[in-house]
């Protein structure tokens, strides 16, 4: 397949514009992005601030991090979910986009076909479209968007594919398939022969199950995660990918190609933040926050049908028929240039039925969350 640019990042189109308004004297509540506002411990800034003075920032590390930062995210592993990671098997990335990057073109290099569902991540598709990577989508309907292994078995049976991409919970949904489904589809995906990569970005900010991992289950399946969404910390752009060492091996080559190595100063602050792990877990209750306020002011909205919020920190919200004959690109370019209140456009997540819903993240400060509801109620009473 021939490699294909790349199509607007909506959400951060619409941040991007925020940031102008806010530059010119405007205030803008930002609902559009999933950037935790989460203050960094004290504790772990000293620590990091340590590690500055202590060790060597200044030199590549490994392709695939320091061998600090992989025992740190073994342990992570430890803590958490009592499941046994070997370092070995862990490589630091660039966030979870630059796990993404690696994993599209080498597959792409194979000649596979990899699987999303719709609505997704639209950095999914943009990325395996300029890697050339074949993809098909499995749709996941409106009300639910849930995902069961008999639609799995009937795009499968219509169109065969390699590797399947399934985020738990999902953006902008916030659907999270139990531990239960999860397992069910990659012993479905093992049966079959299919890779299984499993994006796990938002696996600690869950509502109605107990987080859980696929790491170390088998051979088949890529477990991919980062420091951005449950440790608030985004813009350190550090993640890790959790694959057999055999997989580990025929991707070091595009590591080492890709991004030599992940910036070791934020290597330095992810393993600071494993250290005091506990001083996070505050995040989880600030989205619990959040999240009640956002459901409770919304579902008394007419112009709003709610979808289900289980995990992550997003509201996919599905416009009634007058604001779906706007369209959620008009609908979200107007709330922004008239009230300030930013929000993302469904066609980012769905080309097909997108322009019928927005996402609204509740990642932000509480007060903000507030205030921006509010602005965004008026302005829908007054519609």
């Amino acid at each position: 397949m021939k490699p294909i640019s790349p199509t607007p990042f909506h959400a951060m189109e619409v941040l991007r514009r925020g940031l102008e308004l806010e530059r010119l004297g405007q205030t803008v509540y930002h609902l559009e992005v999933g950037q935790p506002r989460f203050k960094i411990p004290s504790q772990v800034l000293q620590d990091f601030q340590h590690s500055l003075h202590t060790q060597d920032v200044h030199a590549y590390t490994g392709a695939w991090g320091r061998e600090e930062f992989k025992l740190g995210i073994a342990t992570l592993y430890q803590n958490r979910f009592g499941v046994a990671v070997s370092p070995h098997q862990i490589g630091a990335t660039t966030g979870s986009s630059g796990a993404f990057q690696m994993l599209f073109a080498w597959l792409a290099c194979q000649g596979k076909t990899l699987a999303l569902t719709n609505p997704g991540y639209p950095a999914y598709r943009n990325i395996a479209a300029a890697s050339g990577l074949r993809t098909q989508e499995i749709m996941c309907a409106h009300p639910n968007f849930s995902l069961d292994l008999d639609s799995l078995t009937r795009a499968y049976e219509q169109q065969p594919f390699d590797a399947f991409l399934l985020a738990n919970p999902s953006n902008p949904t916030g659907r999270h398939l139990p531990y239960e489904d999860m397992r069910a589809i990659l012993q479905w995906c093992i049966t079959r022969n299919i890779l299984l990569i499993s994006d796990e970005i938002y696996g600690m900010l869950t509502y109605q199950h107990k987080p859980f991992t696929l790491a170390g289950l088998s051979d088949h399946v890529i477990v991919v995660d980062s420091f951005s969404k449950s440790f608030g910390l985004p813009g350190w752009r550090i993640g890790w990918l959790i694959a057999s060492s055999k997989t580990l091996d025929e991707l070091e080559p595009f590591a080492q190609n890709f991004h030599i190595c992940a910036p070791v100063a934020s290597q330095l602050m992810g393993e600071a933040a494993i250290r005091h792990d506990e001083l996070f877990h505050g995040l989880l209750e600030h989205m619990v926050i959040n999240r009640k306020i956002v459901r409770d002011q919304l579902a008394e909205i007419d112009f709003f049908e709610l979808t289900p919020a289980e995990g992550a920190f997003y509201q996919y919200i599905c416009l009634s028929e007058p604001l779906k004959q706007m369209g959620s690109s008009s609908f979200c370019h107007r709330l922004l240039e008239e009230i300030g209140v930013a929000i993302t456009p469904g066609k980012d997540f769905d080309p097909y039925q997108g322009e019928s819903f927005v996402r609204l993240s509740y990642a932000g400060h509480t007060q903000d969350v507030q205030d921006g509801l509010e602005r965004l109620r008026i302005w829908l009473k007054n519609f």
